[in-house]
């Protein structure tokens, strides 16, 4: 699940970041993919790439330089927040936490004091991870403790803001762990023959020749690639929104056609509500019958400057590890 979100993530916010270039000849040349089909980069005629891999997607724009081209990932937010008004679950705040368990996080609120996140050497991560409390909430502030490089800037830690309206008290929260491929990065082009091509990757990337395996010209695959590239382009105007059923996994935002809203429980509800009932209930978590809308918050204030994180001595928020799996976070369908 969490994977599944994270790259989700990655791509709506970078592709919405993309300025669109007409297509050209300049570009055209370069078209295909290099590598394999397990990890390469994929260019396109409108000067967008796509750097994929294992558990990665990442969209950026390029430009050719002479024999050289010039790559420029985008990054995604270090934290991003959506929100939703939940009136199923009463005075409660609750939580879904995907992706902290990557680094190390902190929250406040203006109910509770600073907290991490997970604990100390956490491991055995059973994800969704989903906390509850009761009471109601209008601020929180997230920190990135950097000791481990992972902030560009070389600062220590990061603290990010939100301040909202009291009826959301149901959230999806994202980290969003810093990558290396997130970094510009360049590549000499050649010619090899009429058909073949090659890049020779920078040393920060690679460092060796990855060879264009897959054309853009009379190509099935390429034309579904180029398809579902467009996809998210399109779909990066609803970048601000997520949709998820009660446990959390994310949908694409359901059609008038196949859902009613219903206003007393803010949900969208299937029309097929009803059919095939037992199948559905034994795979909850991929039941996408019933859904909600979560609206995305942005910080109110971000501090860059150096922040000294003294925790408060409550627990993390999730424990969890592979010595004590009696007394670890265990997520109940």
């Amino acid at each position: 699940m969490k994977n599944c979100i994270l790259i989700l993530s990655f791509v709506l916010a970078t592709v919405a970041c993309i300025a669109q270039q007409d297509n050209n000849l300049s570009y055209k040349k370069y078209e295909g993919c290099y590598g394999s089909s397990s990890s390469g980069l994929c260019l396109f005629g409108d000067g967008t790439f796509l750097l994929y891999g294992y558990a990665t997607a990442v969209f950026g724009t390029y430009e050719p330089k002479g024999d050289m081209l010039r790559f420029y990932p985008k990054r995604p937010p270090v934290f991003e927040v959506y929100a939703h008004n939940n009136p199923t679950i009463g005075d409660s705040i609750r939580m879904n936490f995907n992706g902290f368990e990557e680094g190390d996080t902190f929250i406040a609120s203006d109910q509770e004091k600073l907290r991490s996140v997970f604990n100390v050497d956490a491991n055995c991560f059973s994800a969704p991870f989903v906390y509850q409390k009761s009471g109601t909430n209008s601020a929180f502030t997230l920190f990135l403790n950097g000791e481990d490089d992972e902030l560009e800037s070389g600062e220590h830690s990061q603290s990010w803001h939100y301040v909202f309206d009291s009826m959301y008290n149901d959230f999806i929260l994202i980290y969003n762990k810093s990558l290396r491929y997130y970094k510009p990065f360049s590549a000499y082009w050649k010619q090899l023959q009429e058909d073949g091509a090659e890049m020779q990757l920078s040393d920060y990337m690679t460092g060796k020749p990855i060879m264009r395996y897959k054309k853009a010209e009379s190509d099935s695959e390429w034309d579904e690639l180029v398809n579902w590239k467009n996809l998210y382009l399109q779909q990066s105007e609803a970048e601000n929104e997520l949709y998820a059923n009660v446990h959390y996994n994310t949908f694409p935002k359901p059609e008038d056609i196949d859902y009613t809203f219903n206003k007393e429980t803010n949900q969208y509800f299937s029309k097929h509500y009803k059919e095939n009932m037992e199948d559905n209930n034994s795979d909850a978590y991929n039941d996408s019958r019933v859904l909600k809308k979560y609206l995305k918050i942005q910080p109110k204030e971000t501090l860059q400057q150096k922040v000294l994180i003294s925790v408060s001595g409550l627990p993390p928020l999730f424990y969890t590890t592979c010595d004590e799996p009696e007394i670890s976070y265990q997520y109940s369908l």
